[in-house]
């Protein structure tokens, strides 16, 4: 690439892409605050409760569930959707526009930010006897078993 073509390329962005690590408590706190933002061109949801599941069971494991693509850019105040979840989002400078990841954001987001997690399709459990992600069971099951 010659000197010309590398300064305009460099020249379109305002400033040069960077990797950053995020735990998953931090990218949920993110998603909570309304900084995760999900733009209009992004297909529909795909995953189920199974996919979510497996997604669970992989960073239970310490399995690499891939890499999340974030563009940072500003973004007006509104609500953001999270499959059945919905969250108030102020405007912000540097919101976090999902450009890959969304299925795996949603799904955590889902499972482990919902207000009333039962009534969810994404709900799961944690089977410790099993050490596996399991469907909740009846409220009355849980009940007449209260280890559970």
């Amino acid at each position: 690439m010659t000197t010309a073509a590398k300064h305009t390329t460099t020249a379109l962005l305002d400033r040069r892409p960077e990797a950053r690590t995020f735990s998953v408590q931090d990218l949920l706190e993110m998603v909570a605050s309304g900084r995760v933002r999900i733009p209009s061109f992004q297909r529909g949801l795909k995953w189920d409760r199974m996919n979510a599941s497996l997604l669970l069971e992989s960073l239970f494991r310490g399995y690499p569930v891939g890499t999340l693509l974030l563009w940072e850019a500003a973004a007006p105040a509104g609500e953001v959707r999270f499959g059945s979840l919905t969250l108030p989002a102020p405007q912000m400078p540097n919101a976090l526009w999902v450009v890959d990841g969304q299925q795996r954001i949603v799904s955590l987001a889902r499972i482990l930010l919902a207000a009333d997690p039962d009534s969810d399709d994404f709900a799961l459990y944690v089977d410790l006897d099993a050490a596996d992600f399991v469907i909740p069971p009846a409220i009355g099951k849980r009940r007449a078993d209260p280890s559970r």
